[in-house]
């Protein structure tokens, strides 16, 4: 049986609904859809790290460091595989 450690770096996000007040602002109100994907999968914590901090640097930047519920999340997720030959 063969056991390996993976790192994935995950992004969440809640989809929101675009919508106008009466003045034509636009306001954003919750779907109730959330999306979520996988950015990157490392063998080492620490590579998945560095990738998460620079994806979150890179997320703030181009929504102009505003962030709000809408932001999408960075988490990193440990996940144990095993592995094993069935004859």
């Amino acid at each position: 049986m063969k056991q390996r450690t993976l790192y994935q770096v995950r992004v969440t996000q809640e989809i929101p609904f675009c919508d106008y007040d009466e003045d034509g602002e636009e306001t954003k109100v919750s779907s109730g859809r959330i999306e979520e994907y996988v950015a990157g999968r490392f063998s080492a914590e620490h590579n998945a790290k560095l990738f998460a901090e620079a994806l979150e640097n890179k997320i703030a930047e181009e929504s102009g460091y505003v962030t709000n519920c809408f932001t999408p999340k960075v988490s990193i997720i440990k996940i144990i595989q095993t592995e094993e030959l069935v004859d």
